[in-house]
C-alpha cells in the first residue's frame, strides 16, 4: 500500500469503430458528377467492371475474405446504383429530346400530376 507505480501507456493502438476511415483501405467511390460527363457506352463498361468486382467480393465473402473486402461490398453496390441512376437519367433525357414537339409522348415522359388535373 505504499507508493503506487505509474502504469506505462499502451504501446498498441486502441481498436476503432468499424467505419473509421483509417482502418479501411482507400476505396474508389464513383462520383455522380464525374459519371454525368461520360457517354452511355463508357457507363455500361464501368457498370460491367463494377458487377464483376462485386462478384469477386461475394466469392471472397463466402470463402472467408478479409474485413476490408466485406466492407467494400457496400461501396461497390452503391457505386453500381449511382452508375445505373446516371445511365437511366441520360436515357430519359434522350427520349425527351426525341419526342419534343411530337403530338404524342410515351406515358413515362408525360407529366404525372393527378388524374383530375390530367382530365381537365
Amino acid at each position: 500500500f505504499g507508493s503506487r507505480q505509474s502504469v506505462p501507456e499502451r504501446s498498441f493502438p486502441r481498436a476503432q469503430n468499424s467505419h473509421a476511415p483509417s482502418l479501411l483501405p482507400k476505396m474508389v467511390r464513383v462520383k455522380a458528377f464525374e459519371l454525368k460527363s461520360k457517354t452511355s457506352k463508357e457507363l455500361l463498361k464501368e457498370l460491367d467492371e463494377m458487377k464483376a468486382e462485386l462478384a469477386q467480393l461475394r466469392v471472397a465473402k463466402v470463402s472467408g475474405g478479409a474485413a476490408s473486402k466485406l466492407a467494400k461490398i457496400k461501396v461497390v453496390r452503391k457505386s453500381i446504383a449511382r452508375i445505373l441512376t446516371v445511365y437511366n437519367q441520360k436515357q430519359k433525357a434522350e427520349a425527351r429530346k426525341q419526342y419534343k414537339g411530337k403530338k404524342y409522348q410515351p406515358l413515362d415522359l408525360r407529366p404525372k400530376r393527378t388524374r383530375a388535373i390530367r382530365r381537365a
